[in-house]
């Protein structure tokens, strides 16, 4: 991170944009691998990458290392929670991503990804009520479970974030 903007490494095959035009065509982003950060990037760009059906299906331990997140979240990203109404930001999406990489998020569709685990579940809605939805408090940058325990709703913390991002 710079001055508190987060960075990210890029290594490509000059090639793949050179005398290999043509066969970028269908994936023009197939003779890059990004990195998450600034370190270095192991692997050769270029080849015939999946696609993202193939990717979607695979069990990420399986795909090459360039294209899959090998790294640790970063620390900014655990204490971050993104926010978005934006309609085609949905958080199945996000998370069904095997390569997808960041802070938690809550997306347009009504769904949170806790993106530590991948794991995708729906934000509490007044007209339809779900055991084992997640409320957020705003004031206090928390994500609440809901669980009926006997007649009584309960809603416990489920993580707490120092900074909230709101996406419009």
């Amino acid at each position: 991170m710079s001055n508190g903007i987060p960075s990210a490494a890029m290594k490509f095959a000059s090639s793949y944009y050179g005398e290999k035009t043509t066969d970028s065509v269908n994936d023009a982003c197939g003779g890059a691998i990004w990195g998450a950060d600034t370190g270095p990037i192991s692997g050769t760009p270029g080849g015939a990458p999946p696609t993202r059906r193939d990717l979607a299906t695979r069990d990420p331990a399986t795909l090459p290392i360039s294209q899959r997140n090998t790294k640790p979240r970063q620390q900014w990203m655990e204490e971050k929670l993104v926010v978005s109404n934006i309609t085609t930001h949905r958080a199945e999406n996000l998370c069904g991503s095997v390569t997808s990489w960041g802070p938690d998020f809550v997306g347009s569709d009504g769904q949170y990804c806790d993106m530590t685990t991948k794991t995708l579940t729906p934000i509490c809605d007044a007209a339809n009520p779900v055991d084992g939805c997640f409320d957020i408090d705003h004031s206090s940058k928390t994500v609440l479970k809901r669980t009926t325990v006997g007649r009584r709703e309960v809603q416990l913390p489920h993580k707490s974030f120092k900074e909230l991002s709101y996406w419009s």
